[in-house]
């Protein structure tokens, strides 16, 4: 069985459902791979004011995901649960040591076409101002969103420390995504 990530202190152990297995570690192309097939792909950096341990970023980025995924799909997301984002994240500490999100972020084939609002607001800025809103978020020219051109670098990159089944815990299992209902079908 994997120990808890050297992120999170000895007194908040990660939730067992939150662990990964083998079963899991082997989902990891799957995941990568549908966000590598999206159209609008994003590369994005999330701080903090404050120090979090593991499972509290986990949350504040689960919130911020409903709040960007509320604005960007409406009914689609909230009420049909079918249009969300593709994501997949996976912590890092910094050399002070404090915890930083590194997330692929895919907006699947054709899902913008059913936008809740017409005024148009960019994916990357949406992510950004939620995120900086929030009491936790952290300074706006802290965080980075990037649209990614060339997917491979920024997948080796994120996925630079997950070399074994023990450091594969720094991904964060509760807000990983792969929408199960294609935007066309909805």
């Amino acid at each position: 069985m994997p120990t808890p990530s050297s992120n999170m202190p000895a007194t908040t152990p990660a939730p067992a459902s939150w662990r990964f297995d083998s079963k899991h570690a082997s989902l990891l192309p799957t995941v990568t791979g549908y966000i590598e097939a999206c159209p609008d792909r994003y590369f994005v950096t999330l701080t903090t004011k404050r120090r979090l341990t593991q499972f509290e970023f986990s949350a504040a980025i689960g919130r911020m995901l409903h709040r960007v995924n509320r604005e960007l799909f409406g009914t689609g997301y909230t009420r049909h649960k079918a249009l969300f984002l593709a994501t997949f994240i996976v912590f890092e500490e910094t050399f002070a040591e404090q915890l930083h999100a590194h997330c692929l972020v895919g907006v699947p084939d054709g899902s913008l076409a059913y936008k809740a609002h017409t005024k148009w607001t960019s994916v990357e800025a949406l992510i950004k101002t939620t995120w900086c809103s929030m009491d936790h978020g952290g300074q706006m020219d802290g965080q980075d969103t990037q649209r990614i051109e060339g997917f491979e670098g920024v997948q080796s990159y994120v996925q630079k420390r997950l070399w074994n089944l023990a450091s594969i815990d720094s991904v964060d299992l509760a807000n990983t995504n792969i929408p199960t209902v294609p935007a066309r079908a909805f």
